[in-house]
């Protein structure tokens, strides 16, 4: 609940990270966390506009060309 809006409801959410064991975007699972790479939207974008490509299973190939030719060319 939140103090000054009494009708809004607080509704947690899972925390998502890549699984390196997976080799996908997963949920966090705090008993795995050695698995598990925080990957910020910072690193990302270095990646993208350096040419260089994210972890297999980040993200689908199609959509990374794009992510990444929009910011190697800004």
């Amino acid at each position: 609940m939140a103090p000054a809006l009494p009708g809004l409801e607080i509704i947690p959410f899972q925390v998502a990270a890549y699984d390196k064991k997976a080799g996908c975007m997963a949920f966090f699972d705090e008993k795995r966390t050695e698995d598990f790479q925080f990957i910020s939207g910072t690193m990302i974008r270095k990646l993208a506009k350096e040419g260089k490509k994210p972890p297999n299973g980040f993200m689908p190939e199609n959509a990374w060309k794009i992510i990444a030719s929009y910011y190697q060319n800004l």
